[in-house]
């Protein structure tokens, strides 16, 4: 088995169930460019986005949610951590900047593909 990100709780579940699991805590806890962590996610991400569009439904939407969390929540810890670079962002951050981009830009739920702009 490839190793990969897992709920908090997953090894604690798979121990219940009379198995045994090998794990460790990603080498950083803080998400930053070329972190382990930071490739665990982006690696999650890819698989629950994979999940979902094989089966588009409310567990796998939700999976997306949790991975985005995550990486906000972790990404904004090691802005905070850092002299200079970027701001800090917090989850409320990115609903809020959405909500500002959706009502001046639109959103993405009625499909528009631009083919081409002219001058």
């Amino acid at each position: 088995m490839k190793p990969k990100l897992v709920r908090n709780k997953i090894p604690q579940i798979i121990t219940n169930a009379g198995k045994k699991c090998k794990w460790h805590y990603a080498d950083s806890y803080l998400f930053s460019p070329g972190s382990k962590l930071g490739k665990y996610l982006y690696d999650k991400m890819q698989e629950e986005l994979d999940e979902f569009m094989e089966d588009p439904c409310v567990e796998e939407a939700a999976d997306m949610f949790e991975v985005l969390n995550a990486i906000i929540e972790t990404y904004g810890a090691a802005h905070q951590a850092e002299e200079g670079g970027y701001s800090p962002f917090s989850y409320q951050d990115v609903v809020d900047c959405a909500k500002n981009k959706r009502e001046e830009r639109g959103s993405f739920d009625v499909g528009i593909i631009l083919e081409e702009v002219c001058e």
